[in-house]
């Protein structure tokens, strides 16, 4: 490569940190998604979740708040954490959302957009030790109420919207309930079903699949 193909390479990439973390990533400002655009560690850790990196790119994330301040660096935590090796690794940037995106169960509005990536991760059926941290966060958001300063802002619709988002994929969390590891996927079901008889049912099914 000629040393003005690797300056045009280098200035044409966004880089982000997440919080706590000391992974560089990378996305080139010249394209979107839709053009090919792929997040990825500067280390060569390989990120298989392509339908995330998608939803990541279709939000102008610095529209959305946190408790810390705009969303710019979520889908890179979020990136970090569907990337993890261990279930212990992947928790570590799980609790970067957990002090940002909601915190003692009071939610920002990112909450919304995080479901959305959260639920996309599910799909793409991660390994399981990733898939446990995913459904830790997919509850939380769930089962969490707007904080009092997006009450403020006038936004009332929040937790009604990350529950819709959730419940869009309802038929992946019928899936992984019929996991052996399936009852995180059916406490999330139970939070956002609008029948509740129907999850009950699900449920004694899931648990001879259990027993299978």
């Amino acid at each position: 490569m000629r040393a003005d193909q690797l300056m045009v390479d280098v200035v044409s990439l966004n880089v982000f940190r997440c919080p706590g973390s000391e992974r560089v990533w990378c996305t080139r400002s010249s394209g979107g998604v839709a053009e090919g655009d792929r997040r990825r560690p500067v280390d060569g850790l390989r990120v298989n979740v392509k339908s995330v990196e998608f939803e990541a790119g279709l939000r102008d994330w610095s529209g959305f708040r946190t408790m810390t301040g705009d969303a710019s660096f979520v889908p890179v935590c979020f990136m970090e954490l569907v990337s993890q090796g261990s279930e212990d690794d992947a928790m570590d940037h799980y609790r970067d959302l957990e002090n940002s995106v909601f915190v003692q169960g009071q939610l920002f509005e990112a909450a919304e957009p995080t479901m959305v990536l959260a639920m996309a991760a599910l799909a793409s059926d991660p390994p399981p030790h990733v898939r446990t941290v995913v459904l830790e966060l997919i509850f939380q958001i769930a089962n969490g109420v707007a904080h009092g300063d997006v009450i403020g802002r006038g936004d009332l619709g929040l937790v009604q919207r990350r529950r819709d988002s959730a419940r869009r994929g309802i038929l992946v969390l019928h899936r992984g309930s019929l996991r052996k590891t399936g009852e995180q996927a059916l406490d999330v079901v139970d939070l956002i079903e609008g029948d509740r008889s129907r999850p009950a049912g699900f449920r004694d099914v899931a648990a001879r699949s259990w027993r299978s």
